[in-house]
């Protein structure tokens, strides 16, 4: 498949692959619906193969209509993150982690929180102009993750810290806490890939 043609792949990470980046990546995956043109994946930095999620994070996902049960975890490689088109970092840490296995990659990861702020900046102009560039779903998906790159630095930080709080160990209301932080998010960068998706 040329290199154009293929699907944009989108890559959550965190640390042990159970709690923040398969909830991330379920519920994209959910709200895309497109899984000719967009991939979603997760991997954990320090994930051990096959490890499946907690009995909280299966019951948090639940309440939010999200079935996390098949789920098992895989570790970070640098050819996860080299054929990624967006990486999504669950925090500050995990952005640190994928820079060094592939320091490239810098262009093309944010944390998730502030994808999706940077994201809703993103105007109606700046749509039109992605339409007129090309008509391959792919290289316009790769041109506004390019384009809500640049407006760093240049728009009011979101409110808060940009790390997703790691529940692993705590109980329900921390699960619901992470959550909380991760579904806004999701929401937001679900809209802009929707958007360009839905360009004419």
């Amino acid at each position: 498949m040329q290199d154009g043609n293929r699907p944009f792949v989108i890559l959550t990470v965190c640390t042990g692959n159970i709690c923040r980046s398969p909830l991330a990546e379920f519920a994209l995956r959910q709200r895309l619906e497109e899984p000719e043109t967009v991939v979603v994946k997760s991997r954990g930095t320090h994930a051990i193969s096959g490890t499946v999620p907690p009995r909280l994070a299966i019951e948090s996902g639940a309440h939010l209509g999200i079935d996390l049960s098949a789920h098992r975890a895989e570790p970070l490689t640098e050819s996860d993150i080299t054929d990624a088109d967006l990486v999504l970092a669950l925090s500050a840490e995990h952005r640190a982690a994928v820079a060094r296995l592939a320091p490239k990659a810098v262009r093309k990861t944010l944390s998730l929180v502030e994808f999706g702020h940077l994201s809703e900046a993103v105007s109606d102009d700046d749509y039109s102009e992605l339409a007129l560039l090309t008509a391959n779903p792919t290289t316009r998906l790769r041109e506004v993750v390019a384009l809500v790159m640049s407006k760093r630095g240049t728009l009011t930080p979101s409110v808060g810290n940009d790390d997703v709080v790691d529940p692993y160990g705590h109980g329900a209301a921390t699960y619901r806490a992470s959550a909380d932080q991760i579904m806004p998010a999701v929401d937001a960068v679900a809209r802009c890939i929707s958007r360009v998706l839905s360009l004419r």
